[in-house]
């Protein structure tokens, strides 16, 4: 075998010359899945040739079928065809030489092959993903696409100015937005193809694998239909607003515990997460809708339903307590390199969250 310093020598000129026909190449994922497997293996030749061989394609339509559970949800997020889709994953299962998702009646789920295929893969598309985000704004491109998740809070406080402050910016950048809550969050946070999220911190806090920025404590109050018979109480403490079914984007202990505040010794936010008169619901405009047509009493702000407010559907509670309130963050994976668009993003975030009221 060729010397030690003769075989590292090689593999450096390997990276060095792939680089650099990498951006302009047509064969750019193939390019990328050689600097990636040379990254990760010293060897150089590392390991099967065959498997050397899968296609970074194949392991992003693979990772987007086992997220979504299904080949046209999975083919709609990644934008090919559900038939390309399927025969992509075929060709993926005859190279690996084994079935790696059993198609289900209803879904379809990683076999246990599957499941170790897709743990190794994931990060190969992370660190690719990366490698190109950082060759991009190396050579000062701009461009491509980002995905976002956000809670549906800051959906409905932020995201509007936010998305139209970007645009305007960056207008050659794709931008997609996924809403979502409680443990959702996480798992779009554990996917490849999100970046960042914008939403609760508490969900996050002593996860070693993300980092989250601060932003403002947003507080909100609780509203019911105008003519509840909670409005004839005059000053209504917590008590009496657990009297009714509470409508909310968060069911867990831990949104409990912020909504109680300081009455949190006088009640179990386990008790309350589980109870049978709490409504969980994603879509804010669903909830205003609920609490104006039934006794359910909502956690919004007053922004939120400035028109149902105005039109005499809604009024807010006079309460005599701790207001409900969040703190949201932006949230992203530790040590991973943002890319330029996510960046951008960001920083957009920070201007729109400083400017905006509390309430």
């Amino acid at each position: 075998p060729a010397p030690a310093a003769s075989r590292d020598r090689d593999w450096r000129d390997d990276i060095v010359s792939t680089i650099a026909v990498l951006m302009s190449s047509t064969y750019r994922y193939e390019l990328v899945s050689c600097i990636i497997y040379m990254i990760m293996d010293p060897k150089p030749y590392p390991g099967d040739p065959a498997m050397n061989a899968i296609d970074l394609r194949h392991m992003r339509h693979a990772l987007a079928l086992a997220e979504h559970r299904n080949f046209g949800r999975a083919a709609d997020r990644i934008g090919i065809s559900q038939p390309t889709l399927s025969r992509s994953i075929q060709a993926l299962e005859t190279q690996v030489g084994a079935a790696l998702f059993d198609r289900l009646p209803r879904e379809v789920v990683p076999t246990e092959v599957g499941r170790v295929f897709l743990a190794r893969v994931g990060p190969i598309v992370v660190h690719a993903d990366e490698l190109e985000r950082e060759l991009a704004a190396m050579l000062g491109r701009e461009g491509g696409g980002l995905r976002v998740a956000v809670h549906p809070y800051v959906a409905a406080v932020l995201l509007g100015t936010v998305l139209g402050r970007f645009v305007r910016r960056h207008p050659s950048i794709r931008v997609e937005v996924v809403e979502a809550s409680g443990e959702q969050m996480l798992t779009l946070m554990d996917s490849s193809s999100t970046e960042i999220l914008v939403g609760e911190q508490a969900l996050f806090h002593g996860k070693e694998r993300f980092t989250v920025e601060p932003l403002q404590r947003r507080s909100g109050e609780y509203v019911c239909r105008v003519g509840h018979p909670i409005l004839e109480r005059g000053a209504v403490t917590l008590q009496d607003v657990l009297l009714y079914p509470i409508a909310t984007t968060d069911t867990s202990p831990e949104m409990w515990v912020r909504v109680l505040g300081s009455d949190l010794a006088e009640f179990d936010p386990v008790a309350l997460a589980d109870s049978a008169w709490t409504v969980h619901c994603s879509n804010l405009a669903a909830i205003a809708e609920l609490c104006a047509t039934s006794d359910a009493i909502g956690i919004l702000t007053p922004g939120m339903i400035r028109r149902e407010l105005e039109a005499g559907s809604l009024a807010v509670i006079p309460f005599e307590g701790t207001r409900p309130s969040a703190d949201w963050g932006i949230v992203s994976r530790r040590g991973r390199t943002l890319s330029p668009a996510a960046e951008a993003f960001v920083e957009v975030v920070r201007e729109v969250d400083a400017e905006m009221p509390e309430d």
